[in-house]
């Protein structure tokens, strides 16, 4: 059994249209999923402050994973970011990971990809904690 399955982790979605947010979310089943729109990097922190969010999946589009940089070195340095993507492309890839991002993913959300995205993520984080 994956780490993943056994402990449900807290993930907040932040900026995803609503279709891709609702692929995400059934992906993401067993854990406690939070989503909220593209507002303010305070609102986004706070957010984050407050679920005490393990991963923060946030649209690829630069206002949005701007935001979420931002709001990840207010409220919680550790946080990894996994940038969401309906339609994937290298460069976009490419420019996400070399701006901060942890991973990168897009549909279709595949088990054993979401299993591994939670589980390096999760261990990169408590290294980095540690």
């Amino acid at each position: 059994m994956s780490t993943s399955a056994k402990t449900p982790l807290k993930l907040l979605l932040y900026g995803l249209e609503e279709r891709l947010q609702a692929e995400l979310s059934a992906a993401l089943a067993g854990h406690f999923v939070t989503t909220l729109p593209v507002v303010n990097t305070n609102r986004c922190a706070h957010a984050l402050d407050r679920l005490g969010a393990d991963i923060l999946f946030c649209a690829s589009n630069f206002t949005c994973f701007d935001s979420a940089k931002r709001a990840v070195a207010r409220a919680c340095k550790s946080t990894p970011i996994v940038v969401v993507s309906r339609f994937p492309e290298i460069t976009e890839w490419l420019d996400a990971i070399e701006g901060g991002a942890a991973d990168y993913c897009a549909p279709p959300f595949e088990e054993k990809q979401i299993a591994w995205i939670l589980e390096t993520n999760l261990e990169r984080r408590r290294l980095a904690a540690a």
